[in-house]
């Protein structure tokens, strides 16, 4: 049985992101991407990174303050979808907020285009 907050789709949480070496990690925004059906299921969530990096890359959307349902975003922001990740729950730091629905749905779109 699973115990612990229940984290959603599309919430913004603070997770040790790794860089593409897996030698170092660094406390960073990540949305969470998985579908609430798989994250009541079980102890992992699928997260993108988000970046303050706001060069223009492909798989990536931006994130403003505007595009929070809930909570705060410090600076402006890209998604990467792209950077695709699965963890543990129990690494997350904190809850930051909610993307809104149309965010979301941008991000899904670049992940669909990604694998596609």
């Amino acid at each position: 049985m699973m115990s612990g907050t229940q984290y959603k789709q599309g919430d913004v949480v603070l997770v040790p992101v790794p860089f593409t070496s897996l030698k170092e990690a660094k406390q960073r925004p990540a949305l969470i991407i998985s579908n609430d059906a798989h994250n009541v299921k079980v102890e992992d969530v699928v997260i993108c990174g988000i970046t303050s990096n706001i060069k223009d890359e492909p798989y990536s959307i931006i994130l403003e303050q505007k595009d929070m349902a809930e909570g705060k975003i410090y600076f402006l922001s890209r998604i990467k979808a792209d950077k695709i990740f699965t963890i543990h729950k129990a690494i997350i730091k904190r809850k930051l907020g909610i993307v809104n629905a149309k965010v979301l749905e941008r991000t899904k779109e670049e992940v669909k285009k990604l694998i596609s």
